[in-house]
């Protein structure tokens, strides 16, 4: 308890983190690491999201971050050194194009040279389409956006983030205000960008 780790973690590292501290024996191999035990210096961590494709339409990202360097992966790839912008505000990509590169080659080795494949979730089963249907209507499932053959005409998540902006205005009502002036603010929204899912 109060134990600080100032490494760099990853939420892969939470499960064989608490199964140690609970002293199971777990002989499965796990892509994250024991925070009890000495964390290497040099430890690459590799990130995703398919939040934005799942809701809003946007791209999926894959990211790597080797210490103070981070890479993402997109329709505009990103270079940023944490440790003098930690807010990500300066893409270094251009000036420091020799490291992006060592970092985008170090992401796709990762992922079997396919970063486009990648970046999207493979089914493990085949659900049918009344399934699918259900799944849809309950907000799981965006059927408009499924495949990778798509996934250079989605647009990067940033570009996205004023629609977002809009949507949460106008879920996000000022005491007193009627939900009409949300709907209104919404149909708005929906009419000027009919594929926002989350509209």
């Amino acid at each position: 308890g109060g134990t600080h780790v100032p490494n760099v973690v990853s939420t892969v590292d939470v499960y064989p983190t608490v199964i140690s501290l609970l002293g199971i024996d777990d002989p499965k191999k796990h892509d994250g690491l024991d925070l009890t035990q000495p964390i290497p210096e040099k430890r690459v961590i590799y990130m995703e999201t398919l939040e934005g494709l799942n809701q809003f339409g946007s791209a999926p990202l894959l990211a790597i971050r080797e210490g103070h360097d981070k890479y993402i992966y997109g329709p505009k790839p990103e270079y940023f050194d944490l440790s003098t912008d930690p807010y990500e505000d300066n893409n270094l990509l251009t000036t420091q194009a020799d490291r992006a590169a060592a970092l985008h080659a170090l992401l796709e080795s990762h992922h079997d040279g396919d970063l486009a494949k990648a970046s999207y979730a493979q089914p493990s089963e085949q659900l049918s389409d009344e399934d699918i249907k259900l799944l849809a209507a309950l907000g799981y499932v965006n059927l408009n956006v499924t495949t990778p053959a798509s996934f250079g005409s989605l647009p990067d998540p940033k570009e996205l983030l004023p629609l977002f902006y809009r949507a949460e205005w106008a879920h996000n009502r000022a005491p007193g205000e009627p939900a009409e002036l949300s709907v209104k603010r919404l149909r708005e929204l929906v009419d000027e960008h009919p594929d926002f899912y989350l509209a």
